[in-house]
């Protein structure tokens, strides 16, 4: 494998990251409010087919089993392509795969409003799904080396709170057009993001953060006008995948995902079929339900970095119980029977209090659990991490879409929200999972610790 230095983007002699001026949160050059930009205007894509399952069925002859397997074919194809960018970015500019990235989804976006066929808008959403795959690893990786770690965990609720808000506009764009003006203005609109995104990441990131750059270990190396040089062989992927807290890590991420995803596709389907709304309504009511998962994840990830300054697992702990709280929250809240959608019912108020309960704490864990990862690995091998977990999250949410459709069917006859239900449960293990890596938490950081000063070392010798 070719070694691929990390000085490639400018760089000030002398100059410290951890200590400059530069407010710690937003870093130089506003580059992470950049980052949640991108992944405002690209994540949403994910969730545009939920609000437009009716209309597409109809124009497209899509039964909603076709459908379903569509959207799964989308995450698993996301899945697949997600770990590739993340090996790239160590022999390539992230700066420059993220425009690549940008321009291919976008461009298959706008394609979309074009095509009149279930074969043609099955293929060029698929193709679209390569594309998107590397918005979360490669700015979740740029994230840590403009952040100084004790900053962290509010940086990744940002890049949390951007995705949610990209869910919140393709449930906006899909819901509230679809009905007048068809399920291709949407796609349109979705295109122009793809494009904006190229646009800014050529204009205003004009300098890429070098890998490793506010690694506290590694400023002795960057201040003597040297480089953190490292190579990715097989060797380094066999110690990614032997590293057992990076396993839990992606098995909790996993079940995390298998709730929620089937939450995200079938909820407003659920909110159509079992209880008669329109699709306006039905989008208005999940828009403003999970608007609370826009200050959850700052707020929690917060909570979650001060927590881990009195305690050093304390993050970790924070994420172990807000995890098993879901499988309460939700199984609870789905549980209830309700028919009037009104604030004088009381079964509809514990309904909606449980849910935004639900929706606030899932925004969260997302964000810590990617957080995790850079306490266990280095910064070569934080991309490809990164990765693991969204194919693990990926996966999980496509195997969500199947499981609560599957569950609803064979035991409820076709109730979405007693599928909705029972799969939300996989919140409990999830939380179960972390308890290991709280256990390992001490010795993964002195490895890490070990490799990084073996690394000034052999530089400096």
């Amino acid at each position: 494998m070719s070694e691929v230095a990390s000085g490639e983007a400018d760089k000030t002699e002398g100059s410290n990251p951890l200590t400059s001026s530069v407010p710690p949160v937003w870093g130089e050059g506003g580059t992470l409010i950049l980052l949640v930009l991108l992944n405002a205007g690209a994540l949403g894509l994910q969730g545009l087919l939920s609000p437009m399952t009716v209309e597409l069925q109809r124009d497209l002859k899509i039964d909603e089993a076709s459908l379903g397997l569509i959207q799964t074919g989308f995450l698993c194809i996301y899945a697949a392509a997600t770990p590739l960018w993340g090996f790239a970015s160590v022999h390539c500019s992230r700066r420059g795969l993220l425009v690549l990235a940008s321009l291919l989804w976008g461009g298959c976006c706008a394609a979309l409003a074009f095509v009149d066929s279930q074969w043609a808008f099955k293929s060029v959403f698929w193709v679209a799904a390569v594309g998107n795959a590397a918005i979360i690893p490669l700015t979740m990786s740029m994230a840590v080396d403009v952040v100084p770690p004790a900053r962290r965990g509010v940086a990744f609720g940002w890049l949390a709170t951007g995705q949610t808000l990209g869910m919140g506009c393709a449930f906006l764009t899909g819901g509230l057009l679809v009905e007048s003006f068809g399920w291709q203005l949407p796609f349109l609109i979705f295109a122009s993001f793809g494009g904006t995104g190229a646009f800014m990441l050529v204009v205003w990131l004009r300098h890429e953060p070098r890998h490793g750059a506010m690694e506290e270990d590694l400023q002795e190396l960057f201040e003597s006008g040297s480089t953190y040089d490292f190579r990715i062989g097989w060797s380094g992927l066999k110690q990614l995948f032997a590293t057992h807290t990076n396993s839990w890590l992606a098995a909790s991420t996993f079940l995390c995902s298998v709730g929620d995803g089937g939450l995200a596709f079938w909820f407003i389907e659920m909110l159509r079929d079992e209880h008669g709304f329109k699709a306006v309504d039905a989008t208005w009511l999940t828009v403003g339900l999970f608007a609370s998962q826009i200050p959850g994840a700052v707020v929690l990830a917060g909570l979650a970095d001060r927590a881990d300054r009195r305690s050093e697992n304390g993050k970790l702990i924070l994420l172990a119980v807000m995890t098993v709280s879901m499988a309460a929250c939700y199984f609870i809240g789905l549980s209830i029977p309700w028919s009037d959608a009104s604030l004088t019912s009381p079964a509809f108020v514990f309904f909606l209090l449980l849910l935004i309960a639900g929706a606030f704490v899932t925004a969260a864990l997302p964000p810590l659990l990617c957080n995790a990862v850079n306490d266990v690995n280095p910064p070569e091998h934080r991309s490809l991490m990164f990765s693991v977990l969204t194919i693990a999250r990926l996966s999980g949410r496509a195997l969500g879409v199947f499981v609560v459709s599957a569950i609803a069917v064979r035991w409820f006859s076709g109730q979405l929200a007693s599928g909705l239900a029972w799969a939300s449960l996989a919140f409990f293990p999830a939380g179960l999972c972390i308890l290991p890596v709280i256990r390992n938490a001490l010795s993964d950081r002195t490895r890490l610790k070990s490799h990084l000063q073996r690394a000034v070392e052999n530089r400096s010798g």
